[in-house]
C-alpha cells in the first residue's frame, strides 16, 4: 500500500512490469520495467469497505483488480438465504440427475424435496421415522420439514390444485384436501402439530397419535428437532 492509498503490484508473469492501482478509481497504472525481473505473486488483501483485492502479478491482464464483496457473498448459487423469487418454475425447480432424477432441487430456497412424495398415510411419529429412513438417490439425510418450508412450495396465484407453481416437476402430490404433516408442534400443546393442505395451501393442527397424514421429505437447510418425546 502506498501513503496516498493506491496499491503497488509488482512484477508480472515473464516480465518485468509493474502496476500502480487506484481502488477508489479502478485505475491501473502501468509501470514498465520498474522491476529487475518478472515475478510471479498472487495476492489478496480484504479492503476496509469488505471489497477484495487480488493482484494476480500477470503481465497479460488487466491486473490487478477489487472484487465487489456483494458479488462475492454467494459463491454457491444454489444456497439461498429466501430473499430470491423466481417466477419460471422450469428455472426454480432442478431436476437432480445425480439424485436417479428422484429428487427436486428449489432454486428459491436451496432445499432439496423428494420429486414423489410416499402416498402412504402416517401419523406423526410415523412421518419423522419415514424421513430419517428415506433413501433417495442412494442418500440418506432426509427429514420432515418445517411448516414455513411446506409452505414455501404454495403458490397462492394458481387457482387448480395442487396449488403449487405452475410447471413444477413434482408427481404423486395429492390435491383432494388431504394434510400434509410438518416438523412443527404446536407450542401451546405439543401433542399436537401443524399439517398443511396442498389442495388450497391451508394450515391446520393436527394430534400427533391420532391423526394420519402424508409425508414430504425434505434434505438440506436447517429444520428443527422434532419434539418426539411429547406424544
Amino acid at each position: 500500500m502506498l501513503e496516498d492509498g493506491r496499491m503497488f503490484s509488482n512484477g508480472g508473469h515473464h516480465a518485468n512490469p509493474t502496476s500502480v492501482f487506484d481502488h477508489h478509481t479502478n485505475v491501473r497504472t502501468k509501470k514498465i520495467q520498474a522491476m529487475s525481473r518478472s515475478r510471479w505473486y498472487p495476492s489478496t488483501v480484504a479492503l476496509g469497505n469488505g471489497d477484495v483485492f487480488t493482484a494476480l502479478g500477470t503481465g497479460g491482464g488487466n491486473y490487478p483488480e477489487v472484487g465487489d464483496r456483494i458479488a462475492l457473498q454467494q459463491p454457491q448459487p444454489h444456497l439461498k438465504n429466501w430473499s430470491s423469487k423466481i417466477a419460471n418454475a422450469k428455472e426454480r425447480f432442478v431436476v437432480l440427475s445425480a439424485f436417479s432424477q428422484g429428487a427436486v432441487l428449489d432454486m428459491e430456497t436451496g432445499l432439496v424435496w423428494e420429486r414423489s412424495p410416499s402416498t402412504k398415510l402416517s401419523t406423526w411419529l410415523e412421518a419423522i421415522g419415514d424421513c430419517y429412513s428415506r433413501i433417495v438417490g442412494g442418500r440418506l439425510g432426509w427429514r420432515l420439514p418445517t411448516i414455513e418450508e411446506l409452505a414455501s412450495l404454495i403458490d397462492p396465484t394458481q387457482s387448480r390444485p395442487p396449488l403449487l407453481p405452475r410447471g413444477h416437476p413434482f408427481t404423486k402430490v395429492q390435491s383432494g384436501g388431504q394434510l400434509y404433516w410438518s416438523s412443527t408442534s404446536l407450542f401451546s400443546t405439543p401433542p399436537n402439530a401443524f399439517a398443511m393442505k396442498p389442495s388450497d395451501g391451508t394450515v391446520g393442527v393436527n394430534i400427533k397419535a391420532l391423526r394420519e397424514g402424508f409425508v414430504w421429505c425434505v434434505r438440506g437447510g436447517y429444520g428443527h428437532s422434532p419434539d418426539v418425546l411429547s406424544e
